[in-house]
This record gives C-alpha cells, sequence and structure tokens, in this order.
C-alpha cells in the first residue's frame, strides 16, 4: 500500500511539471525504488526517507544534506557541465 501511495505522490508532482504518461509512471517507480533503499542505508523510516526525497525534488536542499547530497544551484551546474550538458538552468 505504501509503495502505491509514493507512486501516485511522486506522479502527482510530475504532472505539475508537465511530465505525465508513461515517463512520469517510470521515474515515480524509480524514486519509490530508491526512497525504500534511501530508508534502508541510513536506517530511516521509510515515510521519513519519502519526504526527504520529495522535499529534495521540490527544491528544499537541506533534508538530503546530511547525508552527503548536495542538491545546491552551483552543484548541480557542475555535474551537468560534467555530463556534456552546456546549458544554464535559467536557460
Amino acid at each position: 500500500r505504501q509503495m502505491i501511495y509514493f507512486i501516485s505522490a511522486f506522479q502527482l508532482m510530475f504532472q505539475g511539471l508537465k511530465i505525465g504518461g508513461q515517463e512520469a509512471l517510470a521515474m515515480s517507480t524509480n524514486l519509490t525504488k530508491l526512497a525504500f533503499g534511501f530508508a534502508s542505508l541510513n536506517n530511516l523510516d521509510i515515510d521519513e526517507a519519502f519526504i526527504k526525497l520529495q522535499a529534495g525534488l521540490a527544491g528544499e536542499i537541506e533534508p538530503l544534506r546530511r547525508f552527503g547530497v548536495n542538491l545546491s544551484v552551483a552543484s548541480m551546474e557542475l555535474f551537468a557541465v560534467e555530463k556534456g550538458i552546456h546549458k544554464l538552468w535559467k536557460s
């Protein structure tokens, strides 16, 4: 039941971003699997892990920072450049 709830909640986020259909379902399913793995790895309650991942996707960087996940604009831009993506976030 929790998996279905998490998948649905992630899909709602993606619909707000105009991502739908099979792509949203696949992303939601993968993020739900990530939430369970993240919870297990960090000895967290699954609901807490889900909330932290959801917050990170919504642009809140603090909930994931204590786990070594850095979602600041500077680190995301550096990641993009390292992967060959040369567009700025503002673009």
